[in-house]
C-alpha cells in the first residue's frame, strides 16, 4: 500500500492497464495493434508489461493530483500501522 496513491490515480491506471492488456493480447489478430506486441519483449506474459506500465501510471497520476486528506489516510491505514506502532 502507498499512502500517497489517490483515487484518480487508481482509476486511471486500472482503466489504461486493462485496455493495454487487452490490446497486447489481441495484437496478433489486429494489424493496427501489432506495435503493442513489442511490449512483451518476445515472450513475456502480456500481464507483466501491462502491470509495470499500470504501476508507473498510478505513481505519476497520484503525484499529479491532490493527495487524500489525513482523515482518509488514517481511516484506511490505522489498522495496518497498528502492529508497528510503539506504545
Amino acid at each position: 500500500y502507498w499512502k500517497r496513491a489517490t483515487t484518480t490515480g487508481a482509476f486511471i491506471s486500472v482503466i489504461i492497464g486493462e485496455i493495454l492488456y487487452i490490446g497486447i493480447v489481441i495484437s496478433g489478430k489486429v494489424p493496427a495493434l501489432a506495435f503493442l506486441k513489442k511490449l512483451t519483449f518476445g515472450g513475456f506474459n502480456p500481464l507483466i508489461p501491462a502491470w509495470v506500465i499500470t504501476l508507473i501510471i498510478l505513481i505519476v497520476i497520484s503525484l499529479m493530483t491532490k493527495p487524500n486528506s489525513k482523515e482518509t489516510i488514517d481511516r484506511h491505514f490505522d489498522r495496518l500501522d497498528a502492529p508497528f506502532k510503539t506504545k
